[in-house]
């Protein structure tokens, strides 16, 4: 673990400027900015649970809540594994410029849709106020989760993007 910290330490400001890169070209153009990752996952909830609840007839209790929560995780693996597949192939022009370590690359993508989750995660706790759940001590062990799924969706970004 000593070691792992020592090298993060050392290339902490490369991934710093990945990322920062990573989220001014996502949002570069992007009228909403920001706010359209708070929105999107409200969007696509509201769809499906007039789907489901409507149409299907499901009957879960606090359905949109059950339905953001597993949105929203499995947005992040499925955008963090994507982006990080494909990290070092469209940044071969800046690994010929400059001498870095490759495995920077996956790992600033996994940072990046890291970070684009903590916005997701606004509007499930929205959608915790707006539903009248209860707020369970148990939401203490949240970022513990979401750390878990970083490592997790970071070793299959290693594994997919060709280091």
């Amino acid at each position: 673990m000593l070691k792992l910290n020592q090298i993060i330490k050392k290339d902490i400001n490369i991934i710093f400027e990945l990322v920062k890169r990573d989220l001014k070209k996502k949002y570069r153009g992007s009228f909403l900015g920001i706010i359209w990752s708070v929105l999107n996952p409200f969007l696509m909830m509201t769809v499906l649970t007039l789907v489901f609840s409507n149409v299907f007839r499901f009957d879960t209790k606090n359905y949109p809540l059950y339905l953001m929560t597993g949105q929203v995780l499995f947005n992040f693996f499925s955008e963090s594994t994507s982006v990080s597949m494909l990290s070092i192939i469209s940044n071969a022009s800046l690994i010929k410029k400059i001498y870095f370590k490759k495995w920077l690359l996956p790992f600033s993508s996994v940072s990046f849709s890291w970070i684009n989750t903590f916005f997701s995660i606004i509007a499930i706790f929205i959608i915790v106020i707006f539903t009248g759940e209860k707020i369970h001590l148990s939401y203490i062990l949240i970022p513990l989760l979401l750390f878990y799924l970083f490592l997790f969706a970071l070793g299959f970004g290693m594994i997919l993007s060709a280091t």
